[in-house]
């Protein structure tokens, strides 16, 4: 789990494979990597870029979260 810049929450889902989006009020706004991810572990944000560790397929994968959309899969050997 961890804080945006604007006060939401991004948590892991395990069952979902990807990062589920809260306001900062609790209130569920979107899935980020659910169609992509396969076990999403942790998550961090720096700016406005969401990083999601997916430990199944060994990458760290990079969200753009104004668009929600995949920016890179970084490989970790």
């Amino acid at each position: 789990m961890t804080l945006g810049e604007n006060g939401a929450v991004y948590v892991t889902e395990a069952n979902e494979k990807g990062v589920l989006e809260l306001s900062a009020h609790g209130a569920p706004q979107r899935r980020i990597g659910s169609d992509v991810l396969k076990g999403a572990q942790g998550v961090a944000v720096a700016g406005r870029l969401l990083y999601v560790a997916d430990s199944e397929a060994n990458v760290v994968a990079v969200y753009d979260l104004e668009t929600g959309k995949q920016v890179h899969p970084h490989s970790v050997q």
